[in-house]
């Protein structure tokens, strides 16, 4: 049987994650939808995506789970599958709760945060 992780580098640790975590599939999904939707930022193929990418997925988790910014930190800490759609390893460093909240204002004002949520639900909706 045969487990994938969002990352094309597994670690040792990669494949008993994606095989532990029950919430995979729902992550994989929406890691294909936010490909299709933020490639600004992201580098030559085959290298690990920009700051950003993290950033916005740490934010959807903390809007999903309705989260306090330190809340959403521990939870990505924490959590194997939040960590394996953050695209993070457990040797990684998780952004801190100051980093996410300068992030979320950095969007608010240039008002990008609202439609990149709108432009994701509109792609769930759709998907089957």
């Amino acid at each position: 049987m045969g487990y994938k992780t969002s990352s094309p580098y597994a670690s040792f640790s990669d494949v008993y994650i994606a095989r532990r975590t029950r919430k995979q599939q729902f992550f994989k999904d929406i890691n294909t939808l936010l490909d299709n939707i933020y490639t600004k930022g992201r580098r030559q193929k085959g290298q690990k995506a920009c700051r950003g990418i993290l950033l916005f997925k740490m934010l959807l988790i903390g809007i999903w789970y309705d989260l306090s910014d330190k809340a959403t930190e521990d939870m990505v800490n924490d959590s194997l599958s939040a960590m394996d759609f953050c695209g993070l390893k457990l040797e990684d460093e998780v952004p801190d709760h100051s980093t996410l909240s300068r992030f979320r204002s950095e969007l608010s004002e240039k008002k990008s945060f609202d439609p990149m949520l709108r432009k994701i639900n509109a792609q769930l909706m759709i998907r089957p």
